[in-house]
């Protein structure tokens, strides 16, 4: 079976469901990660140029080429392949603040679900999965909301199982946050062996420009590595509690949860 994980950002997919991924690449599965919004853009200014100095990259550098090199290597981590896809973050749509990331999708960026749904069309053309995997929309960033938006869209027309992750680290801040409009409230927990636990933290690792941002400011005692790794690794035994180790939940329907438990030993 080749299973499909559409992730919003080049991190996104690694954060929040690295160890099922695993586990369903060591199972034998051919699993893509395809990231929606990796267009390089040349000469940022304003706001998105600050989206790459402030995590350390300078801006003379291709800063989506150098998350590219992080997601390759992410993705060899979790026996996964990458497939990147020629859309812009954003902070290149007219999103000018952080505050504006998560305050609701603007009228001029409506249609932009859209083309990632037209971008996925194609790839599930060609790679014709039999699971797809995508992000739940918890934050509210409107990449995630497109994405979430188009991946439900791809999954009723074409009749293949879908199933959504809880979007780390939001999640890890609101572990109670109900999944965009629209998509499956029931939860479906997938049991992670200690190699694939591992394995996530490892992808997760590989992603060097985000987490002084992500998981630094919250731990000055502890190396951005290392707060990671703890954050992550409570997370998922926290989303295990009651199944005697750690675990990653998805939002799933009745079918997906039957795949999810079929291949990957999902719990109800």
């Amino acid at each position: 079976m080749t299973v499909l994980a559409v992730s919003p950002h080049l991190d996104d997919a690694a954060f929040s469901a690295g160890g099922t991924l695993h586990a369903l690449a060591r199972a034998g599965h051919t699993v893509v990660v395809a990231t929606v919004f990796t267009r390089s853009v040349a000469g940022p200014t304003g706001f998105a140029l600050r989206c790459q100095t402030d995590k350390g990259v300078p801006p003379d550098a291709d800063y989506l080429a150098v998350r590219r090199a992080e997601d390759a290597a992410a993705s060899a981590r979790l026996g996964a392949e990458p497939v990147w896809l020629d859309l812009p973050e954003a902070p290149h749509r007219g999103y000018t603040s952080p505050e504006a990331l998560f305050a609701g999708i603007h009228a001029g960026d409506a249609r932009t679900w859209h083309d990632v749904l037209g971008a996925l069309r194609t790839l599930a053309g060609v790679r014709r999965p039999g699971l797809v995997l995508s992000c739940a929309g918890l934050g509210g960033h409107v990449d995630h909301l497109h994405t979430a938006r188009a991946v439900a869209s791809l999954a009723e027309e074409s009749g293949v199982p879908a199933a959504w992750w809880r979007d780390a680290p939001y999640a890890f801040r609101q572990p109670e946050a109900p999944p965009a409009q629209g998509l499956p409230c029931s939860l479906a927990a997938v049991p992670l062996a200690a190699a694939d636990l591992a394995a996530r933290l490892d992808a997760c690792a590989a992603y060097a420009t985000q987490l002084p941002y992500q998981f630094g400011r919250d731990r000055p005692d502890a190396s951005p590595e290392a707060a990671m790794r703890d954050a992550v690794a409570r997370f998922a035994r926290a989303e295990g509690a009651g199944l005697g180790g750690p675990a990653e939940r998805f939002f799933a329907d009745a079918p997906a949860r039957h795949v999810l438990r079929f291949h990957a030993a999902a719990l109800p």
